[in-house]
């Protein structure tokens, strides 16, 4: 759980899908398989996966977990917060729980089960304790004294101390925290489209950047109506629909005059692979003049069905040779001249070895270490120094994950390297 907490959600959206599996994998990391550190291991991971925007992935963790760690009751409190789900996690606790509950728990399902002088005393109790700022202090008692209630625009915290609890609270007194100025957990709670159709569209594209959102959700929050202001982002959206609209009607003419302004859109957005996701496979079913042909091939190489598009991809340039190499998992004799290129070409050469950091990991068996380790050298490779690529490509593939190390690398031969 600390290699995990200690690793950046990364930036490649084939390494994002990775990383995924890994934090909702089952299997114990040999590392914390054993001791006291074993029990909390899933609920380490939930929480990752909640402070990374996987508020559902977390959230169905938890609740397969049996609420026994207080860490794990902490945790599934702030994920139900966030998500406007607290009434059923207080409905849920066993009575033997509530006493156990930390303070702010505890204050808020009394609350909500309207024992207002119970839950006085917890808040009592967290200002007795110094759990709480003052100014969070105040918020608390306006919350549950209505004559208090004009002093909850002036108590407001800095986001610095924006908690779940904070946050459930301003939303619940119909004061909302503009939620795109916050970290990325709680970025979910907009998606009911509660704070209007913008802010849902905005959380939208903040988790489908990091691959917490399906492109099925990320579409249907954006098809859901016609964008009636002016602005990039409006723009975006609208360009989107008329593609979708257009290939929905399998009209092969409307649907690649649509496309590049579509395809514009979700490159702007970081988007290119949800995209490709969504559209590729229809797209290249169409008759298409030639660029789009190619542009439909190279988005269909951006998805886990890239060899069914390198059995099509018939130019004789280089980067078509590079990319039929790369799916293919050969590398090309003739190294390509970018470094970024060469250095994901080298990484298929036989024999190429892994770090001897990766083989000591190895060799010791934490496989799960290996694998972090991997996921953090090539994002960095990407967006940085490209000799890391090499090391982590390689040892994908001396872990087994071969398809994979194909996918990820040909996203980095043709995604443009962002932070």
């Amino acid at each position: 759980s600390k290699k995990l907490g200690a690793t950046s959600w990364p930036n490649l959206p084939a390494l994002q899908d990775l990383f995924l599996r890994v934090a909702l994998a089952e299997a114990l990391p040999p590392a914390f398989s054993s001791g006291r550190d074993a029990p909390n291991w899933p609920v380490a991971r939930a929480r990752f996966l909640m402070q990374n925007g996987a508020l559902n992935e977390a959230q169905a963790l938890l609740e397969a977990l049996p609420q026994t760690a207080a860490t794990h009751i902490e945790t599934a409190f702030d994920v139900s917060l966030i998500l406007d789900d607290s009434a059923r996690f207080c409905q849920s606790l066993a009575p033997e729980h509530l006493a156990s509950l930390i303070f702010e728990a505890r204050f808020f399902c009394l609350v909500q089960a309207g024992e207002w002088d119970a839950a006085a005393l917890a808040l009592a109790a967290m200002e007795a304790l110094e759990l709480v700022t003052d100014e969070t202090a105040t918020l608390l008692w306006a919350y549950l004294d209505p004559d208090l209630a004009e002093k909850l625009v002036d108590a407001q915290p800095d986001p610095g101390e924006i908690n779940p609890l904070i946050f459930a609270v301003l939303k619940d007194v119909g004061l909302p925290l503009n939620v795109e100025t916050l970290p990325i957990k709680f970025a979910a709670a907009d998606l009911d489209g509660a704070n209007g159709w913008r802010a849902q569209i905005d959380a939208a594209i903040r988790l489908a950047q990091r691959g917490t959102l399906s492109g099925n959700e990320l579409v249907a929050i954006f098809t859901q109506g016609a964008p009636s202001a002016s602005g990039r982002i409006w723009d975006h959206v609208a360009a989107w629909q008329r593609f979708d609209s257009e290939l929905a009607r399998q009209n092969p003419q409307a649907t690649e005059a649509a496309l590049t302004a579509a395809w514009d859109a979700a490159i702007e957005l970081n988007l290119e692979v949800v995209f490709a996701g969504l559209y590729a496979k229809d797209l290249k079913a169409l008759p298409l003049g030639d660029d789009t042909r190619r542009l439909s091939h190279e988005m269909l190489l951006l998805t886990r069905e890239f060899d069914e598009a390198v059995r099509t991809l018939d130019g004789q340039d280089a980067s078509s040779q590079l990319l039929r190499a790369i799916a293919d998992g050969q590398p090309l004799l003739l190294a390509p001249k970018n470094e970024r290129f060469a250095a994901a070409n080298r990484a298929f050469a036989d024999g190429e070895a892994v770090s001897p950091t990766v083989q000591r990991l190895l060799d010791a068996g934490r496989i799960g270490e290996a694998l972090l380790k991997a996921i953090a050298d090539i994002d960095a490779g990407w967006i940085g120094d490209p000799s890391q690529l090499t090391s982590g490509l390689a040892t994908l593939r001396a872990i087994g994950l071969e398809r994979e190390a194909r996918q990820i690398a040909l996203q980095i031969l043709l995604l443009e390297p962002r932070a």
